[in-house]
C-alpha cells in the first residue's frame, strides 16, 4: 500500500483492505461448515471451491499496478528464523513501532480467539446449528468491515493512532457483554458488531502507521516480521482455546471475560508505554466532539524534517487542536508551572514538551529557547504561542522575539497558524472568565489555518503579519459567513420559541415563534399580492412590523429594496424607478404616491396567522420548515438588499448598494465574535434600517444569533 498510495491516503486504503480481508475470512469460516453439509461430508465440493477461490485470487494479483522494485541487495534468507529475530532486534530500538507490532500481534491473537470461540458459544451457549452460527459470525465480519471502513475515513487524511484506544475501549466492553449476553439474541447481536466495529478503529491505524513509519529499504521485513508475529499469536490463541475448553475446562463465556480483561490491561500498558497514542485519542475525541475543526492549508506542515510552528494563543486547548489536526509529534514550548504540574507532568515528559516561564530569568528562557532549537536540528517540529501567553480580549497581540533567538543559526522553515473562532469558547477568557461559562453552541466550530512557509530569518513582526492574514483566510472560510439571512432567522427563532425575540419603544413584543409565524404569513401575503415581482420596496420605521416584514420579504426569496421615508417625494420616486420597483410595503403613514403599488401592513402581516401556521411554526423542525415553506435554494451571493448611500458629502445622487446575503452574514458573524454575544443579552438598537450599520446590527444580527432586540426610533 505505501507504494501504490499517497501518505494520506494510508488510513482510508487500510480501512478498505481490513473491509476485503476479513468479510472473506469470516464468510470462509462460515461457508466451511454449510459446504460440508451441502457435499454431505464428501471432499470433492469444498476442495473444488478452495482451488477456484486461490486462483481468483491469482488472477486478482495480475490486476495490482506495478510499483518500482525496492533495490535490495540482501541474499534470499537461508534461515528465515534468524532474520526474522535480525529485524525484531531492529525494530526494538524504535520504540514506537516495535509497540504497534505487538500490538497488531495482540490484534490477531484475539482476532483467532474470537474465531474459534464463537462458534463453541453460539453451540454450546445459544443452541445454534449451523446456519444460526454463520449468520453470527457474518455479523462480526460486517462489523469489522463497516469499522475498518469508517476508521479510515474519520482519520480524515492521517495516521491517526488516537483511534487505537477508542478500539480497544470498545472491544474489551463487548467481550465483557458477551460474557453476560448469551441470554439475549438481539444484545448477542449488537455486541458482536460493535466488536467487530471497534476492531476496526483498533487495527486500521496501526497497520498504516507500520506502513508509514517504517523505512522505506526495511519496509517489506518489517511487514514480514509483523506478519511473522501475528501468525505466532493466532497459534497461541488456538492453543489457548485447547488449553481452556479441554484441558481446564471454562466456557465461552469464561473466555470472553478473560480476553475483556486481558485487552483492559493490554490498552493501559500500550498508553503508558506510548503516550503519544493517549494524547492523540484525548485530541480526537475533543477536536470531534467538544469541537468541530476545519483544517485549512495542512500541507503546509513538512511531512518530515524540522518546522517551527508558531500559532496565536487563544484559549487553553489550543496545542491540543493544532496536535490533532497533524499526523506528527509537535514539541510545544508550554508554561513551566502548568506543565510540571502533578495533572500534566507526566504527559507533557514524555511529549517532549519544552517548559518556560519568564520568572526563571533570562538565563532559564535562553535554556529553554536552546532546548528548541536543538529539537529543530534533530528535525523535529516545534510549536509557540509567540504572544506569550492566552489574549485577554480576542485581539491577536504583540509577538516576542524568542522565536527569532530559536531561529539563530537554523534553516527550519517557521509555518504560521491561526486558530479561528476560538474566542467564546469554554476554555477562552471570553466573559472574563475561564471554563466556567455556556458555549455558544454545541459541539463548537473552530478552524485552523496553517500558512506557507517562511524562511527562517523572518522577524517577529513578519511572522505576525502572515498569522494576521491567515486570519482574512479563516473568515471567509466560516460556515456562517455565507449563510442565507433566512435560514439563519428561522433557527434562531425556534431556538427563542416562547422567549422575547423583537420588542420595540411603542410595547409590542414578540416571541420567536410569534415573530416566525407573522413572517412566514406575510411571506405567503407578498407571493400572492406581487407574484412576479423580484425587488420589493420596505419602507417604515424601527420597529416590530418593519422588522417582520424584511423577514417576510427574505422568507419570500425577495430583495429588499430599504428606502428612508424622511426622503422628498421626488428622490423616493427617482429612487423607486431606478430599481424598477412597482410594489412598496408600507407601514403607517407614507409619502409614496402614483405609480406604484402600496402593500400595507394590514394587508400584509397586520392580521394574527391563522391556527394552522401558528401550530406548524411550534411543532416543525426548522430544516423541515426551511424545506418546506421557505423559498427555493439559490446562492448566498445572490443579492438580499438594496441600500442608498449619499456619498461622503450627503449631497448629490444616491448610489444604490447591492449585497448579498453572504456580505450581511460575513458582517453579522465579525460583530458577534467582537460583542461576545449570547442569547442572554439584550440588544436595544436605535439605528435606522436604511442605514448600512442599522440593517445589519439592529436588524439582522439579532434575528439571525438569537439575541432579543428593542427596536426605537433614531431620534427617540
Amino acid at each position: 500500500l505505501p507504494e501504490l498510495l499517497r501518505d494520506d491516503e494510508l488510513s482510508r486504503g487500510n480501512g478498505y483492505l481490513e473491509l476485503w480481508t476479513f468479510i472473506p475470512i469470516i464468510a470462509g469460516t462460515a461457508l466451511a461448515g454449510q459446504l460440508l453439509h451441502v457435499s454431505d461430508s464428501h471432499l470433492l465440493l469444498p476442495a473444488l471451491v478452495v482451488v477456484g477461490v486461490a486462483l481468483a485470487g491469482l488472477g486478482a494479483s495480475f490486476c495490482i499496478a506495478e510499483t518500482p522494485p525496492a533495490g535490495s541487495q540482501a541474499k534470499f534468507p537461508l534461515n528465515p528464523l534468524r532474520d526474522i529475530a535480525r529485524a525484531i532486534d531492529d525494530i526494538r530500538r524504535h520504540r514506537g513501532l516495535f509497540l504497534v507490532l505487538l500490538a497488531i500481534a495482540f490484534f490477531w491473537f484475539i482476532g483467532n480467539l474470537f474465531q474459534v470461540n464463537i462458534l463453541l458459544y453460539a453451540k454450546t451457549m445459544l443452541g445454534l446449528k449451523e446456519v444460526g452460527t454463520s449468520l453470527l459470525l457474518a455479523v462480526l465480519g460486517v462489523g469489522i468491515g463497516v469499522g475498518s471502513v469508517a476508521a479510515g475515513v474519520v482519520s480524515a487524511g492521517k495516521v491517526e493512532l488516537g483511534l487505537v484506544p477508542l478500539g480497544a475501549i470498545g472491544i474489551s466492553s463487548m467481550c465483557l457483554l458477551l460474557s453476560v449476553s448469551h441470554s439475549s439474541m438481539s444484545l448477542t447481536t449488537l455486541a458482536l458488531f460493535g466488536l467487530g466495529i471497534s476492531a476496526g478503529f483498533y487495527v486500521v491505524p496501526l497497520n498504516a502507521y507500520l506502513q508509514r513509519e517504517s523505512p522505506a529499504m526495511l519496509r517489506g521485513r518489517y511487514i514480514a516480521t509483523s506478519n511473522f508475529l501475528a501468525y505466532a499469536a493466532m497459534l497461541v490463541a488456538s492453543a489457548l482455546i485447547w488449553l481452556t475448553h479441554d484441558v481446564l475446562h471454562i466456557g465461552s463465556t469464561g473466555v470472553f471475560f478473560g480476553v475483556g480483561i486481558l485487552s483492559v490491561a493490554a490498552t493501559v500498558m500500550a498508553c503508558r508505554e506510548l503516550p503519544e497514542m493517549l494524547v492523540r485519542c484525548v485530541n480526537w475525541i475533543v477536536s470531534h466532539f467538544i469541537y468541530r475543526v476545519r483544517v485549512i492549508g495542512s500541507q503546509h506542515v513538512p511531512k518530515s524534517g524540522a518546522a517551527l510552528l508558531v500559532a496565536n494563543h487563544v484559549s487553553f486547548v489550543d496545542a491540543p487542536l493544532i496536535l490533532a489536526a497533524l499526523d506528527r509529534s509537535v514539541r510545544f514550548l508550554m508554561y513551566r508551572p502548568l506543565s510540571e504540574s502533578r495533572l500534566f507532568h507526566p504527559i507533557a515528559k514524555r511529549m517532549g514538551v519544552i517548559p518556560i516561564d519568564g520568572a526563571d530569568g533570562r538565563d532559564g528562557v535562553r535554556q529553554s529557547l536552546d532546548v528548541a532549537r536543538e529539537a529543530l536540528r534533530n528535525g523535529e517540529l516545534v510549536g509557540i504561542f509567540a504572544e506569550g501567553g492566552i489574549t485577554r480580549t480576542g485581539l491577536l497581540g504583540p509577538f516576542k522575539r524568542g522565536l527569532e533567538s530559536i531561529m539563530e543559526d537554523g534553516n527550519a522553515p517557521i509555518i504560521p497558524v491561526y486558530l479561528d473562532q476560538m474566542w467564546g469558547s469554554v476554555f477562552s477568557f471570553s466573559k472574563g472568565r475561564f471554563l466556567w461559562k455556556r458555549p455558544r453552541e454545541w459541539p463548537y466550530r473552530m478552524t485552523i489555518v496553517f500558512g506557507e512557509p517562511l524562511p527562517a530569518t523572518s522577524r517577529a513582526e513578519e511572522v505576525r503579519e502572515a498569522v494576521q492574514l491567515l486570519s482574512m483566510e479563516a473568515v471567509a472560510a466560516r460556515d456562517d459567513a455565507s449563510q442565507f439571512l433566512a435560514q439563519s432567522m428561522v433557527r434562531s427563532a425556534k431556538r427563542r420559541g416562547k422567549r422575547l425575540m423583537v420588542a420595540d419603544a411603542s410595547g409590542e413584543r414578540l416571541s420567536g415563534y410569534a415573530f416566525l409565524a407573522r413572517a412566514y404569513a406575510g411571506a405567503y401575503a407578498l407571493r400572492r399580492a406581487a407574484p412576479t415581482s423580484n425587488q420589493v420596496g420596505i419602507m417604515g420605521e424601527q420597529n416590530v412590523a418593519t422588522a417582520v416584514d424584511h423577514a417576510a420579504v427574505a422568507l419570500a426569496g425577495r430583495v429588499g429594496v430599504v428606502l428612508d421615508p424622511a426622503l422628498p417625494i421626488a428622490e423616493l420616486r427617482e429612487l423607486l424607478e431606478r430599481c424598477d420597483i412597482h410594489e412598496v410595503i408600507v407601514i403607517g403613514d407614507s409619502p409614496v404616491e402614483g405609480g406604484f403599488r402600496r402593500i400595507s401592513w394590514g394587508e400584509l402581516c397586520g392580521a394574527p396567522p391563522g391556527l394552522l401556521l401558528a401550530g406548524t411554526v411550534r411543532l416543525l423542525p426548522a430544516s423541515v420548515l426551511l424545506s418546506r415553506l421557505a423559498h427555493e435554494k439559490g446562492d448566498p451571493f445572490d443579492r438580499v438588499t438594496v441600500l442608498f448611500s449619499a456619498g461622503p458629502s450627503g449631497a448629490g445622487r444616491r448610489r444604490a448598494v447591492r449585497l448579498s446575503h453572504a456580505n450581511i452574514s460575513a458582517n453579522i458573524s465579525s460583530l458577534s465574535e467582537l460583542l461576545g454575544l449570547d442569547s442572554s443579552d439584550h440588544i436595544v438598537a436605535a439605528l435606522p434600517f436604511h442605514d448600512a450599520f442599522g440593517y445589519v446590527a439592529a436588524l439582522w444580527l439579532p434575528l439571525c444569533r438569537g439575541v432579543p432586540v428593542t427596536l426605537s426610533a433614531p431620534m427617540n
